[in-house]
């Protein structure tokens, strides 16, 4: 099928201009197989009563001390305006093909008035008959089956929730068992993202010589779901030009549980792994290199809806006596917050959250931030 989708895009001033001089201009942007524009603007302003790590994000609060720590701060920006496309393919022998690319404007480099465009998903998958699937591109780690619904943009990441997107191949198996109910078992090779090394091209991933192996096996049904998920990689750091090197495991286990009750729910997850700071736990904190070890930590986070009131939290905590003085041993985020419709394709998210970091062998820090979102959904 074919469908034309018309764009309106803002012309960019000349260099001799001024704003008046700014034009139109009109693309038509097809395909030859059904596709669809979605997304939203998004507009989010937050006022935090002491430092939050980083900014337009909440991540952590600084410890009471530091040169930030006593600031309160105000942020406003758009750069969560999200932008996806994607394509319903041809059957090929009976299997339906299917794609995704979606980004934001969080990318590094640029200014908050100047934003640079991310890659969030960029996928392509094959769906045969019987609930198999071959998904091969970037998108969601397997252990991202479900997040706590919040107005700040990470979703409690380093305070409890863990999981990013990196690309990968994986295959997924879904079984009906029957009263509406089903078992969805999925396997992935996923790309292991370290950190840079000195000693050769690339980072500590990719000198690993191996993918990272993901799973998860979920069960549904009408009344809940339940999921266990984890990963299993390693990473090498070299130590000398010749090649010497360490090397150091990263793995994960989780566990979550989702209970819809119809205007209520209430949904949770609890992890424990090493070596997580790729997956957004262990507050950042992977591998202590001083001492040649990694970092253990746990986590987790519920959530509770009642009607259009979310309440929740999360905490994160790294094993102490494998951190360094000075870094961070605990992290918690708190939150209440509500979703309005405004109408039909505009609605406005409200929240107020507590931040409570913990450090080692220093001053804790503590934070309140409120925080106000306007998105218009396309």
């Amino acid at each position: 099928m074919k469908k034309s989708l018309i764009i309106s895009l803002v012309g960019c001033a000349l260099s001799i201009g001024t704003p008046a001089t700014q034009s139109w201009a009109e693309v038509n942007v097809s395909s030859k197989y059904e596709s669809k524009l979605y997304g939203y603007l998004h507009l989010s302003m937050s006022y935090d009563s002491h430092y939050i790590y980083s900014g337009n994000m909440a991540f952590w609060a600084l410890p009471e001390g530091d040169t930030k720590t006593n600031d309160n701060e105000l942020n406003i920006t758009a750069s969560q305006t999200r932008l996806g496309y994607s394509i319903t393919g041809p059957e090929i022998a009976g299997a339906a093909t299917k794609g995704k690319i979606e980004v934001d404007f969080y990318g590094l480099g640029g200014t908050e008035n100047k934003a640079m465009l991310r890659m969030r998903h960029a996928f392509m998958e094959v769906v045969w008959p019987k609930g198999c699937s071959l998904l091969a591109g970037q998108t969601w780690d397997l252990m991202m089956t479900q997040c706590p619904t919040t107005v700040n943009f990470p979703v409690n990441w380093y305070a409890g929730n863990i999981g990013h997107r990196r690309p990968q191949l994986r295959l997924t198996k879904v079984m009906d068992m029957g009263e509406g109910s089903k078992l969805a078992a999925k396997l992935a090779l996923a790309r292991t993202i370290g950190l840079s090394n000195s000693f050769s091209p690339g980072d500590t991933g990719e000198d690993s010589g191996i993918p990272t192996v993901q799973t998860s096996v979920r069960y549904s049904s009408k009344a809940f779901e339940v999921g266990v998920s984890g990963h299993f990689g390693q990473e090498e750091y070299d130590t000398a030009a010749d090649g010497t090197h360490d090397v150091y495991k990263t793995w994960s286990g989780r566990l979550d549980v989702n209970i819809p009750m119809g205007i209520f729910g209430f949904k949770a997850s609890a992890w424990t792994g090493t070596n997580m700071s790729a997956y957004l736990g262990g507050i950042g904190q992977g591998v202590n290199l001083t001492e040649k070890w990694t970092i253990d930590a746990i986590g987790g986070w519920a959530m509770i809806k009642a009607g259009p009131i979310n309440v929740g939290g999360g905490i994160d905590v790294p094993k102490v006596d494998q951190i360094a003085s000075g870094e961070k041993q605990q992290n918690v985020g708190i939150f209440i917050n509500t979703f309005q419709k405004l109408h039909a394709a505009v609605k406005v998210g409200m929240e107020l959250s507590y931040w409570q970091t913990m450090y080692k062998d220093a001053a804790d820090g503590d934070a309140v931030r409120a925080q106000v979102a306007f998105i218009h959904e396309f």
